[in-house]
């Protein structure tokens, strides 16, 4: 099984907390229009790739293009620009204000080396770099 992983959680249980998960941590600008990430040091793919901005930035492009699935292409639409700030962090603006448009930045992060996601099948999904459930660890 594949597993997918985002900068963040947003929890089931509290209203308006998220818990990193690749970010170790999170910035939000007082009126919600931008945020950054900062990923945490020595994450991999399962192929030993590091987890690097890039990814992320490759992410955000890859899943609201043509092609990838309407739920990601819907819900990236509310980000206005993902940006490399510095080698482990990611900021996200958006052109919407509120705590709704920070959930945007919840979308799994595919790798941006190596095997690059041109269909989106199960086998090409795989072959992108992403994480295995049992290896994602902070190494």
């Amino acid at each position: 099984m594949w597993m997918f992983e985002g900068l963040c959680h947003l929890s089931q249980d509290e209203p308006s907390t998220m818990y990193g998960l690749l970010a170790e941590a999170i910035y939000v600008e007082p009126d919600f229009s931008a945020a950054s990430f900062r990923l945490r040091p020595g994450l991999r793919f399962n192929n030993g790739d590091p987890v690097t901005v890039d990814d992320v930035v490759h992410s955000f492009k890859t899943l609201s293009t043509t092609g990838a699935s309407p739920t990601y292409q819907t819900l990236l639409a509310g980000v206005e620009k993902c940006e490399s700030v510095d080698a482990r962090t990611v900021r996200v603006r958006f052109p919407a204000v509120g705590f709704d448009a920070l959930v945007r930045a919840l979308e799994p992060v595919l790798g941006s080396t190596g095997a690059r996601v041109t269909e989106f099948s199960a086998a090409a999904i795989a072959d992108a770099g992403m994480v295995r459930a049992e290896l994602l660890v902070a190494r």
